[in-house]
């Protein structure tokens, strides 16, 4: 059986390595210590990312991915943003946010570095 915690923590400091790569952009996993809520520190980027992996039955349209994105927009303040870098084992990171359409998804490295750099501060 998986320690989900350990789960989680090896997820977020597996999307922290991913995004500092892919942004060039200094980016760490925030400690459990009772002040962050977030998952990640993203001291140049106005946005909240939540990480959710190993999820197996996450998928779009599922109920785990619009719990996520209710976390995530809970941890924001009102002129902040927020999305969900999400990851099924052995496929993609994938990153959900709000739209003017409701939920929008999107993957691939390009797609996110650029979804991402708008928020750049």
């Amino acid at each position: 059986m998986t320690n989900s915690r350990a789960k989680g923590a090896r997820g977020e400091r597996e999307a922290a390595r991913y995004l500092a790569a892919l942004l060039d952009l200094p980016i760490t996993r925030n400690a459990r210590n009772g002040i962050e809520t977030t998952d990640l520190h993203v001291p140049d980027l106005d946005i909240v990312i939540e990480v959710k992996f190993g999820y197996e039955k996450m998928d779009l349209h599922t109920t785990l991915l619009t719990k996520a994105c209710e976390q995530a927009e809970g941890y924001t303040r009102p002129d902040q943003h927020w999305c969900v870098l999400w990851k099924q084992s052995r496929k993609a990171w994938r990153l959900t946010s709000h739209s003017p359409f409701g939920q929008a998804t999107i993957a691939g490295d390009d797609s996110i570095r650029a979804f991402l750099m708008n928020y750049k501060r």
